[in-house]
């Protein structure tokens, strides 16, 4: 707790250039100053685990590596941010969130405190929405690829209007819901990874496709399901004061609506999850074939560079 006051502190004293981020231009332009940072540390991230894998580790494994570390550092973020900003009284909270959610466009200081932080992690929306773009442009004609770019534009735009308009709190919430299950999710990739490699255990794999369709199920599928009728009731709040009327609510609508079509992205996946699991499990831990993966460009760079008898599938 003492290293994530130390981390907030620092990341606050960029504040003075932060506090006027009430114009989502600004967030806009600050997020493109900083996303190649992401860029650049992922990058680092996987430098470093290439040189602990094997010479014909497929790159696939690094990228999980990479994605895992950079959302966990965002949870360590917000939890950081929550513990030594005294916010956790409003985050467990879970029974008065439709209050706590209501926009708060006037409350310059609890903005002024996340704005560095929205910075940053809007500036990861939209480093991801590049890579992704890039990752799967051999592959933009399948469902499942278009399905995680919308995902991706999803987040650019609640992220902007959610900090823009004061709805800052169910942002954060958003986060702290969501970041968990994408850690379990490359991390179980990653040992999958070992395990085509001949260096894990299947056992422990197979708990962990359990594991993730619990942890999806529970956070992603559920809590947020729970989030978004707190937020409706939020909005409903809104509707009956007349200070919320006009550009607010509509703004607060959209957002709901962008969430409501963000939760049912979760679903999707979470049935996608139980089936890929059920096929694992069915196979006798043989199967673990990504469909999602076909025509990227690091399952590509794979095919060509596997020997005979290597599985090429990760």
């Amino acid at each position: 707790l003492a290293q994530a006051s130390i981390f907030v502190s620092c990341v606050q004293k960029c504040e003075p250039c932060l506090v006027k981020m009430d114009n989502v231009v600004a967030v806009l332009l600050v997020a493109l100053v900083l996303a190649p940072c992401w860029t650049l540390f992922e990058y680092l991230v996987q430098i470093g685990t290439r040189q602990s894998l094997a010479a014909d580790a497929p790159p696939k494994m690094s990228s999980c590596v990479s994605s895992a570390v950079s959302h966990f550092v965002q949870l360590v973020m917000w939890w950081a941010v929550v513990l030594s900003a005294g916010l956790s009284v409003w985050v467990f909270d879970v029974i008065e969130w439709p209050q706590i959610m209501v926009a708060r466009p006037d409350d310059t200081a609890e903005r002024d405190l996340l704005a560095p932080f929205y910075a940053i992690y809007f500036a990861y929306t939209m480093h991801s929405l590049v890579k992704d773009v890039r990752r799967s442009w051999g592959n933009l004609t399948s469902p499942d690829q278009l399905s995680f770019l919308l995902h991706h534009v999803l987040a650019v735009g609640l992220v902007a209007g959610a900090f823009k308009e004061g709805f800052w709190r169910a942002g954060v919430l958003t986060r702290l819901i969501h970041d968990p299950a994408d850690i379990f999710l490359y991390g179980s990739k990653f040992y999958q990874g070992l395990c085509d490699q001949g260096q894990g255990s299947r056992g422990v794999l197979a708990f962990l496709y359990i594991l993730n369709c619990v942890v999806w199920t529970s956070t992603r599928v559920v809590l947020y399901g729970l989030f978004m009728v707190q937020l409706f009731r939020t909005l409903e709040l809104m509707h009956d004061n007349s200070a919320f009327q006009g550009v607010l609510m509509n703004v607060g609508t959209v957002l709901w609506t962008g969430s409501m079509l963000m939760w049912l992205l979760q679903v999707i996946w979470m049935v996608a999850m139980f089936r890929a699991t059920h096929k694992y499990l069915r196979s006798d831990g043989q199967d673990t074939k990504d469909t999602l993966d076909n025509g990227q460009p690091e399952n590509a760079t794979l095919l060509r560079g596997s020997q005979p008898g290597n599985k090429s599938h990760v």
